[in-house]
């Protein structure tokens, strides 16, 4: 999920946004209900069938939700202010629904299955919901949410990272069951676990284009000129290889290279379990699950440091005025009128100080 750090400030001036009496308290009491639900819910999925190859309709759900908001949070303007006419309308709509389905039906096609899309209203129902949170919730909430708060991303980062584990198996598993090779396995994990992600990235690489003013005589189509296609080809060239083709390729062996010597009984057999889990902790952290773990742990800290030293200023504060007010009262309590005693002390005569005429003096 890409986003830009949220700092400790940052978070507090976007809890004060609004002008609701007790909204905080309330604010607290959702999210805190939210994430019970949220734990519960991922709980439920990842024990159904032991971590098998099998998405619950929850973990899915879950896809569908960083799929928009990844797609929203790329767009070169993401107020829902940026256009509100029918074609902007379609535009978003269909754009979301090609960058969630493509990558699955060219799968379905490839094996010789009907797309997903096509099984049932199942997948039209969660894709809507998913797109009107993210698009029409009340004060931009559920966005606003996922951009800025680090606990609701940490939690849909580690959803997603069980919907990609849960893809690498059943990619290796159908290509063994259908005689493909490693090779075979290879390119159906790359198109069910990051072919959504791809498809993203080329569809926001258009926008941006179209976004932008080019001469009109470097023109390829719309904003899209020769030059910035090279490129921005050898850019993506370079994403593709480090961040999906090498990873991918290494977890795709590792878990062929293990398990291809039982698969009668299948990856989800119960003495396959570790490897399971194994690659279930890879995908949450490649999803930046343990960065935004890591990152809320350094935002404590450093919130921790600046109430300490706030409540150190405070008491350096008190404690000088504590000594400042002795030391007038010191001063105060000197020049008030006292009875004549020994020579050599000033003492008050008709309220003026006056020396002794002895010549010794604390003076």
């Amino acid at each position: 999920m890409a986003h830009l750090p949220a700092s400790p400030r940052h978070l507090r001036m976007l809890r004060q946004r609004s002008d609701v009496p007790g909204w905080e308290p309330e604010l607290d009491k959702l999210m805190s209900a939210f994430f019970v639900l949220f734990i519960w819910l991922f709980i439920l999925d990842a024990t159904h069938n032991r971590l098998g190859s099998s998405n619950g309709k929850f973990i899915s759900f879950v896809d569908t939700m960083v799929n928009v908001y990844s797609f929203r949070d790329g767009l070169p303007n993401t107020t829902r202010s940026a256009g509100k006419g029918v074609l902007h309308v379609l535009r978003i709509i269909s754009a979301s629904f090609f960058i969630k389905f493509a990558a699955g039906t060219l799968v379905s096609l490839l094996i010789g299955k009907v797309p997903v899309v096509f099984q049932g209203v199942r997948h039209f129902i969660s894709f809507f919901v998913g797109l009107a949170l993210l698009w029409c919730a009340p004060c931009d909430f559920v966005f606003q949410q996922m951009k800025h708060s680090r606990a609701v991303r940490l939690v849909m980062t580690m959803g997603r990272g069980l919907y990609k584990m849960r893809k690498a198996i059943y990619a290796i598993e159908t290509a063994a069951k259908t005689g493909g090779g490693c090779l075979f396995a290879f390119l159906l994990a790359v198109l069910t676990i990051d072919g959504s992600t791809l498809t993203r990235r080329s569809v926001l690489w258009m926008e941006k284009q179209f976004a932008q003013k080019q001469l009109r005589c470097h023109r390829l189509v719309g904003g899209i000129s020769l030059e910035t296609l090279q490129r921005d080809s050898w850019l993506g060239f370079k994403r593709v290889l480090l961040s999906t083709v090498l990873p991918l390729g290494a977890i795709t062996a590792v878990v062929w290279g293990v398990s291809r010597f039982d698969w009668l009984e299948g990856i989800t057999a119960d003495p396959y379990l570790n490897l399971r889990a194994f690659v279930l902790v890879v995908f949450a952290w490649r999803e930046g699950t343990f960065d935004e773990l890591s990152a809320i742990h350094v935002e404590s800290q450093e919130i921790a440091s600046i109430s300490n030293n706030k409540l150190k200023a405070t008491t350096s504060s008190c404690s000088d005025s504590i000594l400042r007010g002795n030391s007038t009262s010191s001063i105060n309590s000197g020049d008030s009128e006292e009875p004549e005693h020994k020579a050599g002390r000033v003492f008050v005569s008709n309220g003026r100080p006056l020396r002794s005429r002895s010549k010794r003096s604390i003076y």
